[in-house]
């Protein structure tokens, strides 16, 4: 092998290095429903601990002004993931925001009916001529209103109080009877804090269908993005993690987040850990279906649409079938030279000296998936192209091309 030779080998070698780095640190913009709080323990803990990184996945976390900012700034292309609510997507997608559902953060209701244990309230029926609070929340009224109607009541035999986000406050001077809106994992909490019993009505019992209660969506233009799949693996491990280690996970949290340290939000944290859902990209079809179907009998939504709508399940796509998409390519050079690539990044950035000999495999995840059996190039030694790659499967060979800079 020749200077030359040698010249363009490590030239051809810090590209792909450059590359490689690129490719394995994927950029992921993830909007927050609200402020920080225990509900988002699997996300904040995934960059922490290193789980964001391990997938290759560099995230950055925006809180938003309102809770429909999020989905509003991935409509628009302003960011990759929105954490939102199943019930506020049925609304969204109807009314032709271009967001469709691909994981799941939290699988069960928060929603709830709160009142305190020993006052006027002891039962749905109770509620007539009642003051009830509400953050005025679209979603919160069809789910009060639906849990009225098993009581056979509505909002008119009852006065309605728009108190914003200070529920627990409102309840606990007794300035309302009770307040719908309320997290499970949070307000009836807040009111043990504070030294009281709460008396809790949820949802699904009184007619209102179980649904997903924490969710995340994307622009519909993205959803065959793999890094989607690398975010939702990276997901599940930290949640397997943190069910697993409750106390570290909290100790680990409370310590990068010391404004969040309190009593409260340490219940809330152990509160949470089983509502997680245990594998993110899963979808529960029917759940997704019954309550569209439940949302357009109610006069909800103005039509039905289809799942594939507004939710998938993603999954690691089939390797072999994708090699020349989803397939990282090692070269060695010989003697004994070797540089990895990820076509995906940056397609023009395979290159090989001429006349040398080259040996290729196309691997997947550390898993070889061709091994390639020749290769025919053209070009100078400063700008090539692989004209060919025959693999030992002749079904998976095809073009590849080098542009390489002079």
């Amino acid at each position: 092998m020749n200077k030359n030779h040698q010249k363009i080998i490590f030239f051809l070698l810090f590209i792909f290095q450059a590359t490689v780095f690129a490719a394995e640190q994927k950029r992921l913009t993830i909007v927050f429903d609200w402020f920080i709080n225990p509900n988002h323990a699997p996300l904040l803990m995934a960059e922490q601990e290193g789980f964001f990184a391990k997938h290759g996945l560099q995230v950055k976390f925006i809180t938003p002004a309102d809770v429909s900012e999020g989905e509003k700034m991935v409509a628009a292309n302003r960011a990759d993931v929105a954490v939102t609510y199943q019930p506020v997507l049925t609304y969204h997608v109807v009314r032709g925001l271009p967001v469709i559902r691909f994981a799941t953060l939290i699988d069960n209701p928060l929603n709830c009916f709160v009142a305190l244990d020993g006052g006027p309230i002891s039962s749905l029926q109770d509620l007539k001529g009642k003051r009830i609070g509400s953050s005025a929340s679209e979603v919160d009224n069809i789910i009060f209103s639906t849990m009225l109607e098993s009581a056979g009541l509505s909002l008119k035999d009852l006065t309605m109080v728009n108190v914003g986000f200070n529920l627990t406050s409102t309840l606990l001077t007794k300035k309302i009877d009770g307040f719908t809106g309320g997290m499970r994992n949070f307000e009836p909490l807040a009111v043990e804090v504070a030294g009281k019993k709460p008396r809790v009505f949820y949802p699904e019992e009184y007619g209102f269908p179980k649904y997903d209660e924490l969710i995340f969506v994307t622009n519909k233009n993205k959803i065959n993005d793999h890094v989607l799949v690398d975010f939702t693996e990276a997901l599940k491990e930290c949640i397997l993690y943190l069910k697993k280690n409750p106390k570290e996970g909290w100790e680990k949290f409370a310590f990068r987040h010391p404004e969040l340290n309190n009593a409260l939000n340490k219940k809330a944290w152990l509160k949470t850990l089983p509502y997680f859902a245990s594998d993110p990209a899963k979808l529960d079809r029917k759940r997704y279906e019954g309550l569209m179907q439940f949302m357009w009998q109610k006069k909800q939504i103005a039509r039905l649409p289809k799942l594939e709508e507004y939710a998938v399940e993603i999954g690691k796509k089939d390797e072999a079938n994708n090699a020349g998409v989803n397939a990282k390519v090692e070269l060695t050079i010989l003697p004994g030279v070797v540089a990895n690539f990820d076509p995906t990044s940056n397609p023009g950035a395979i290159g090989v000296f001429a006349g040398g000999h080259v040996n290729l495999t196309i691997a997947n995840n550390s898993r070889v998936i061709a091994e390639i059996t020749e290769v025919k190039l053209s070009g100078s030694e400063t700008g090539l192209k692989i004209d060919k790659l025959y693999c030992a499967d002749k079904a998976k060979s095809g073009v590849m091309y080098a542009g390489l800079p002079h």
